[in-house]
């Protein structure tokens, strides 16, 4: 398929490709491409002013090519939210866990894999009402990191994640 770009399209595919050309050398300097922030290993992009579902945050962090963020670790939970109390801003944000395939099995929607229980919060999750299916990164506990169970349909700000080397989508 043969597509001819013109003005203004033209202009920003190869701003896109110029950019995405140069993201290997923004990570040799540990910097990446706003709206993304470095922490620890990862690029994260940190929405706390447009609250949206659980759908419609995965879906956003789709568009910037990347997943709502993935708790791998303890280690990464503590320096997420080690930045975030840091910039005040600790908050409730959306993460890519759930358990809307199979009821009380918490798995990471990016990768599967099952959520260790390290990370929840103590009675959690708990799937209140019957009704919490989507896994957020809170502030139950002031100043304290830990995930709970919330209902998918609910408004909270979202984290999305990337992989410096999944920045760009033609293999950059």
């Amino acid at each position: 398929m043969i597509v001819k770009l013109t003005g203004s399209t033209s202009f920003l595919v190869t701003l896109l490709f110029s950019l995405c050309e140069n993201v290997a050398a923004y990570d040799l300097h540990h910097k990446i491409l706003a709206p993304f922030v470095k922490i620890g290993g990862g690029y994260y992009f940190i929405e706390r002013n447009l609250q949206k579902n659980w759908f419609d945050a995965y879906e956003s962090c789709r568009r910037l090519q990347a997943e709502l963020i993935t708790l791998e670790t303890e280690d990464e939970l503590r320096l997420v939210s080690k930045y975030l109390t840091q910039n005040n801003i600790f908050d409730r944000y959306w993460t890519s866990g759930t358990d809307l395939s199979e009821q009380g099995k918490h798995v990471w929607f990016s990768n599967g894999q099952p959520l260790s229980s390290q990370l929840w919060y103590s009675g959690e999750p708990n799937n209140k009402d019957k009704k919490e299916h989507c896994d957020e990164l809170g502030n139950r506990i002031k100043d304290k990191p830990g995930m709970n169970d919330l209902d998918c349909n609910s408004k909270i700000g979202y984290i999305c994640e990337i992989h410096s080397e999944e920045h760009c989508s033609h293999g950059h």
